[in-house]
């Protein structure tokens, strides 16, 4: 009847983007939550509620702790990880493999697609018992088209990488982004402050005038993630405010056509798809770009400092 996902960091992110494919796709009520505030709040949790825990370790212990607790209250789970045999595994008995292989670094990168690739997937099939309008072949195809729309993208990473190195000695970041667009804006703050050291905030660009925009001035570079859809009228109307007061405005966009060149500083387009799968070309964006500042600002883009591949301790 209900979904609540949980997990931490870049696991967090992508379940809160799960959760607005799975109730806009599949129409089943869902929510997302920080593993370690989960815990500790009192959850209360619906019966015939399914609680997914993502953990790219299986050992991340916030999300340990917050599935042994739904464990105990006799709740269904269904997690998501990438290695196996793992503590995650043997707490909820039923686990998807995100199978992205070891990843090297540190900073979460393509087992975060990998979860994202998992939850699309999960809300196509959980679908298909609801009759969903947006289950059609045109969406299937479009999903097979994605690694060719990626590709795309790294074929011409040189303008990412130019623009990357223009903004690389700055201090501060503000990442917007509104409906889907929300949670790719939050990890490419994350990964941003992961790999380059910059202080950088994600937000919803409608909370934009509750606060964020006293901080607009031309040292504070805003990364704007715009794409053809319901929210491009007010994403429009968010930059243009921007603009007006001196920002240095970086859009991340398909649709370029629908924007006129005197709101931006610069641009950073990708091929036009079905507004749910945009993620998964503005995932690619992002974390060029964050790569290639570390690079520009001669850092360990491998092995962050203070970070660690798996967080085992609270």
């Amino acid at each position: 009847k209900r979904i609540h996902l949980i997990g931490m960091g870049s696991s967090y992110n992508a379940c809160l983007l799960g959760s607005y494919w799975i109730e806009k796709i599949a129409k089943i009520p869902t929510v997302c939550s920080n593993s370690s505030e989960f815990r500790y709040r009192d959850p209360v949790i619906e019966e015939g509620t399914l609680i997914i825990p993502v953990s790219q370790s299986g050992e991340t212990a916030d999300t340990l702790s917050a599935s042994h607790l739904m464990k105990q209250s006799g709740y269904d789970q269904l997690s998501i990880v990438n290695a196996k045999n793992t503590e995650l595994e043997r707490i909820t008995n039923n686990s998807i493999y995100m199978r992205a292989n070891k990843e090297i670094g540190v900073a979460s990168t393509k087992t975060f697609m990998s979860t994202l690739q998992i939850l699309f997937t999960l809300a196509l099939y959980l679908a298909q018992n609801s009759n969903s309008k947006l289950i059609n072949s045109k969406l299937f195809d479009d999903y097979k088209n994605i690694p060719n729309y990626m590709n795309n993208i790294l074929d011409n990473a040189e303008l990412i990488k130019k623009i990357s190195k223009k903004y690389s000695e700055y201090s501060n970041f503000l990442y917007l982004g509104r409906g889907y667009n929300y949670p790719i804006a939050m990890e490419g703050a994350l990964k941003l402050k992961e790999l380059s050291y910059i202080h950088a905030e994600g937000y919803p660009a409608g909370e934009m005038k509750h606060g964020p925009i006293s901080l607009i001035e031309e040292k504070m570079p805003v990364f704007a993630i715009i794409t053809d859809g319901d929210y491009l009228s007010k994403m429009i109307s968010n930059i243009r405010e921007i603009g007006a007061r001196n920002g240095n405005i970086i859009v991340l966009s398909n649709c370029p056509d629908k924007l006129d060149k005197s709101w931006y500083s610069d641009l950073i387009n990708f091929d036009y798809t079905d507004d749910n799968f945009s993620p998964f070309l503005s995932t690619v964006c992002i974390q060029l770009f964050s790569i290639y500042i570390a690079m520009e600002r001669n850092l360990d883009i491998d092995q962050p400092r203070h970070l660690a591949k798996s967080v085992t301790v609270e």
